[in-house]
């Protein structure tokens, strides 16, 4: 039927719907409220549902495609965990960078005794109080005459022989403490006198570097010198060559070998200088650091090249694209030698098969005995 249609009601087919009083009340899906007798819909006659369950009663089961909310059931979690006691800081930038590829050693200066420890002198821990009589039989007058005597002569010593103003102030602090456990007693004697000899010590070695400084030091600046004008020569024999992509391997393995021999030198002077005119503990028993540098140097060199070709370190792929990231290696190895040897195990790394499994062995590094032998 259209809404156009303008047929009476009473001559309207028996299909259409009854009217209101003549229709019998219908069965509303449960849930859904039935609409009031006064009220007309005009639409579709959708009214909002209203749940009337009481406490704790369950809908009946449905067959329809009405859809009724789901029963969830609580379940159990267990306690939840509670908050840390401590906060737990970040890690570190250091960390977080990974693994530093070399180590704090080869960031420092290029040296003869580096890695060697220079510990400051032992103070004694437990002093035992000197017996009267001992000190009687002991420590005369002339021994106590002796050793203030000592001390004024090591006074007048220091300006002469020491010419670095910081050391002079620490053995002028030495003497003035020498003094001290003098005056305060006899039974002082022996920190007196381990003060003396620390300046007397210090005092004849500063004599022995004037005189090692004007001959072997002389000696050995010479000598870097001629290693230097050699790798120099060396260098222009090579040529534009040995720094372009085009070069033979020959090539390069003579130029990573100068510049090896170069770094060698420009850290052998650079520690010479050093230790005479600013640390002034130069000693000739260092000499054969001084001389074994610049070979040192070529043969860091030649190791670097044939490290890289091999593939030990993947740092051109086998394609010289530029020799400057060899010869730099190969200055850098030549004139800190920890950071050639980080490199030796940073490769030797590469080599350790079979090292888990004989930690799995024995994982507790418990020393193996050998067999009893019957």
């Amino acid at each position: 039927m259209s809404f156009s249609d303008k047929t009476p009601p009473e001559e309207r087919p028996e299909t259409e719907l009854p009217s209101e009083e003549e229709a019998a009340p219908e069965e509303l899906a449960l849930g859904v409220e039935a609409a009031p007798e006064k009220e007309r819909d005009g639409g579709m006659g959708a009214l909002e549902p209203t749940f009337d369950l009481a406490e704790g009663e369950t809908p009946a089961e449905d067959g329809s495609l009405q859809a009724y909310e789901p029963v969830i059931v609580d379940e159990d979690f267990g306690e939840e965990p509670s908050a840390p006691d401590a906060e737990i800081a970040p890690p570190p930038e250091e960390a977080m960078r990974g693994a530093p590829v070399f180590s704090p050693a080869a960031f420092a200066e290029p040296a003869p005794s580096e890695g060697i420890p220079h510990p400051d002198m032992p103070a004694q821990k437990t002093k035992k109080p000197p017996a009267p009589e001992m000190v009687k039989l002991f420590l005369t007058n002339k021994r106590l005459e002796d050793l203030w005597d000592r001390v004024d002569r090591n006074h007048k010593q220091i300006p002469k022989h020491i010419q670095n103003l910081y050391l002079a102030r620490e053995l002028m602090d030495a003497i003035e403490a020498a003094r001290n456990e003098l005056l305060a007693g006899p039974e002082n004697y022996e920190e007196a006198e381990r003060f003396v000899n620390e300046v007397e010590y210090r005092v004849a070695f500063s004599e022995r570097l004037q005189q090692w400084s004007s001959t072997w030091g002389t000696m050995l600046f010479v000598y870097e010198v001629i290693w230097a004008l050699l790798f120099v020569w060396w260098m222009f024999r090579l040529g534009d060559a040995a720094f372009q992509p085009v070069g033979t391997p020959f090539l390069y393995i003579m130029g990573s070998m100068v510049w090896g021999g170069i770094g060698g030198i420009t850290g052998a002077l650079l520690a010479l200088i050093r230790h005479i005119t600013k640390y002034q503990d130069f000693d000739i028993q260092h000499r054969m650091w001084y001389i074994g540098s610049p070979i040192m140097g070529m043969v860091v060199g030649l190791f670097i090249y044939g490290s890289i070709q091999v593939g030990l370190l993947s740092l051109t792929n086998g394609n010289i694209d530029s020799p400057f990231i060899i010869y730099i290696l190969s200055w850098l190895g030549g004139y800190q030698h920890n950071v050639f040897t980080d490199m030796v195990k940073r490769m030797l790394k590469a080599f350790e098969f079979g090292s888990g499994d004989a930690k799995q062995e024995n994982p507790e590094d418990v020393p193996v005995m050998p067999p009893q032998q019957k």
